[in-house]
């Protein structure tokens, strides 16, 4: 049974108290209770430890250095090395809905390759595109750009004609 040295009641303890981590590798002489744990490791909510790996569901919060459900605000959850990250990685679009990094965003967001995120709107000259979720230039097969909204359309508006080629309404 491994003890930690608890500075607050100066004594050795199995479990750290609530805020605390055990660091089996700390920078003092054997194993102590941190605060906040040094290097590649994080505290651990549930075992309260300084941990490489946080548990299953869990990401590493750089911010924080804790184990977390949910990324802290402004950082996204990396499926890919579950982190939280500030921008998300090629491919990917940071969601403020989900909080994470997807491939797709939440529905009524479509992911600007630019910026990597999901927005309610495309920048210039990009059409919102609801069957893949982005922001494009050419609307998929079936839809057409309206060039009055900026959004892919089964159906242009009153008066204007669905280009099939450009995949865009004309008038």
């Amino acid at each position: 049974m491994n003890y930690f040295g608890d500075f607050n009641s100066h004594s050795c303890v199995k479990t750290c108290p609530e805020g605390f981590f055990g660091d089996f590798e700390s920078e003092e002489k054997g194993p102590l209770c941190v605060s906040l744990c040094h290097g590649n490791y994080y505290g651990d909510q549930i075992s309260r430890l300084c941990v490489l790996n946080c548990p299953e569901d869990y990401n590493k919060d750089d911010v924080t250095k804790l184990c977390v459900s949910e990324c802290t605000e402004g950082y996204f959850e990396n499926p890919l090395t579950a982190t939280c990250v500030p921008d998300c990685p090629e491919n990917y679009f940071a969601d403020k809905i989900t909080k994470s990094c997807t491939k797709v965003c939440s529905e009524g967001f479509f992911g600007d390759q630019q910026t990597r995120r999901c927005g309610s709107k495309c920048p210039q000259d990009f059409y919102a595109d609801p069957a893949l979720h982005l922001c494009v230039l050419t609307c998929s097969e079936g839809y057409f750009g309206n060039s009055l909204n900026f959004i892919c359309e089964r159906n242009c508006p009153d008066k204007w004609f669905a280009d099939s080629l450009a995949h865009i309404c004309t008038k």
